[in-house]
């Protein structure tokens, strides 16, 4: 079901050209910002202060029905662009070894990967410090 869920999230934003979804919560007096994009997409951030870009998803997870010596993960490309046209690119890890980011002071981290044909679609979670 959420794959049908997030397919059709996905077939809408390419069909009606809206963005992703950018949802912005408060937790312990720390704005969280939960955003469903994929790859090569891009999203204002925190009153368009920051863009973030996914710029690349590889798969290095074991196939379906096989036996493997390392689980592997989903490798997430972004770069964090500041209104000054700064920009901070690092990898982010989905799975077993997930890798989370600190970049001028959010904190990065995939919370969900889904591949649907030849497209990631990505949960990405952005905590401001």
């Amino acid at each position: 079901m959420k794959k049908v869920i997030l397919a059709g999230m996905f077939i809408s934003n390419i069909c009606f050209g809206s963005n992703f979804d950018v949802i912005k919560n408060t937790q312990n007096n720390k704005t969280v910002y939960t955003i469903e994009m994929s790859e090569k997409e891009q999203v204002n951030i925190n009153e368009n202060e920051y863009r973030l870009t996914v710029k690349e998803v590889a798969d290095s997870r074991c196939p379906e029905y096989t036996s493997c010596w390392w689980e592997g993960g989903i490798v997430v490309n972004i770069a964090l662009t500041t209104g000054t046209d700064e920009t901070v690119e690092t990898t982010l890890i989905y799975g077993d070894n997930s890798i989370e980011a600190e970049i001028n002071g959010y904190s990065i981290k995939v919370k969900q990967a889904e591949k649907v044909n030849d497209t990631y679609l990505l949960q990405l979670q952005v905590l401001k410090k």
